[in-house]
């Protein structure tokens, strides 16, 4: 039998000590902790034979992959960006992730294959072509035509229904993962990838990421080990996720993820004014995040990151109206729809135009009420698709031209009953 059993165990115990500090570690590879793809082969070859798909249990733990990964270490240190266990990722992937368990932990992660092959005295980098940090690049997708509805149904699990709105047809509800035991989600999309985040009853953040293209998701897995969240919502700038998360506290906390690079920043304070109910984002101009809270007054604040400057505005008042009880955004031609759930049920609607830097008043978009939760998708350039839950746990639409400045009446999407709250995303 090969010594990953003696070698693995030192690095499943790191692992499960790194998460119950309750936040992941991830280091980039430094000239003092990183080894050539040679060295990386002679641990495998040691360690696994040198199979990189391999699942192999020792003594009741289950290791993973070339470098015998167990699933606690892979999670910590990133490695669900790839796969959800090591053994589903290429051995450039794997090798990555091997990294930065190096970089914090040294050559006794393996304690007897590291130092057999000479790991800790190797300082080459893998990927030496991968070494300068590419800069955030805006993904070149197609214009997105198709809206995905991910809904929490009854059973703490999540349902999705795609719209092709080219074809004017619509899938059935289906499962996403059976993965239960949720009490929130959100969704962004990185290039042709769909990225689904869920809050667990756990009160952590959890995710699965979805290839269209390829036609597979990679199964939920934590973002990070820290607990306490009350809500999620997110905002993209190029290949960077911003994950924005309501404490226990009220306040609002950011965790970037860069899928350029393959790791998170790990949650950080926003700003520490508290006492709010709930967050959203838009983004204009390519690189400014506007973060919208909904006060405990049931008022909307404000406040802008621009990423470029790398600079915040504080929170301010987008209008002294009250009475709303929850708030989403859509953008269209750098233009901020703000839609709100007012105490009446009814949603209401306020454009911001950061090109003119104007606001205007709250109007009703429509006198339907019994609305339980809203959230958007944009189509085309200026077609937003407004979904709400009824009070019957439905869901119904009411679609917005805003090139033709009008709307269509709300409408079933699907006789389905029994969502929670839902998501939107539009891919291409």
């Amino acid at each position: 039998m090969p010594v990953r059993s003696r070698s693995m165990s030192a690095l499943a115990l790191s692992a499960a000590t790194l998460v119950g500090v309750a936040a992941p570690i991830m280091c980039t590879a430094t000239a003092a902790s990183a080894a050539s793809v040679s060295t990386w082969e002679k641990v495998a070859q040691c360690e696994s034979s040198g199979r990189w798909d391999i699942v192999d249990n020792v003594g009741g733990t289950t290791y993973y992959g070339g470098l015998q990964f167990d699933a606690p270490t892979w999670q910590a240190y990133g490695g669900n960006f790839y796969a959800p266990t090591a053994n589903l990722a290429t051995e450039g992937q794997q090798i990555l992730v091997a990294e930065k368990v190096l970089a914090k932990q040294g050559q006794s992660a393996w304690p007897t294959c590291g130092p057999a092959v000479g790991l800790g005295a190797d300082t080459a980098n893998p990927y030496p072509a991968d070494n300068p940090t590419p800069a955030p690049s805006t993904p070149t997708a197609a214009t997105p035509y198709t809206a995905r509805v991910f809904a929490l149904g009854s059973d703490n699990r999540i349902y999705e229904k795609d719209g092709d709105y080219n074809a004017h047809t619509w899938t059935n509800f289906g499962l996403v993962d059976g993965t239960a035991g949720f009490k929130q989600v959100t969704s962004a999309v990185v290039g042709n990838t769909v990225h689904l985040y869920a809050l667990g009853s756990d009160n952590r953040v959890y995710e699965n990421s979805a290839d269209y293209s390829a036609g597979k998701w990679t199964g939920f897995g934590l973002v990070d080990g820290t607990a306490g969240f009350q809500q999620i919502t997110t905002a993209v700038i190029g290949n960077t996720v911003h994950l924005y998360a309501l404490g226990s506290d009220n306040r609002v906390y950011e965790n970037d993820g860069d899928y350029t690079k393959h790791s998170w920043s790990g949650f950080g304070l926003v700003d520490g004014t508290a006492g709010f109910q709930q967050i959203t984002t838009a983004v204009t101009n390519t690189n400014t995040v506007h973060l919208f809270a909904l006060g405990s007054d049931d008022r909307v604040y404000e406040k802008d990151g621009d990423y470029g400057a790398n600079t915040w505005t504080s929170f301010g008042l987008v209008d002294g109206t009250a009475g709303f009880k929850q708030i989403t955004t859509a953008v269209t031609n750098n233009t901020i729809r703000l839609f709100t759930l007012g105490s009446d049920n009814r949603i209401y609607e306020k454009d911001g135009n950061f090109d003119t830097h104007t606001w205007t008043n709250f109007g009703l978009v429509d006198g339907t009420a019994g609305f339980k939760q809203i959230t958007t998708a944009v189509t085309g350039t200026s077609q937003v698709h407004l979904y709400a839950l009824g009070s019957d746990n439905r869901v119904y639409e009411k679609d917005g031209d805003f090139s033709a400045n009008t709307w269509t009446s709300f409408g079933l999407v699907d006789g389905t009953a029994g969502f929670q709250q839902l998501t939107s995303v539009a891919t291409s």
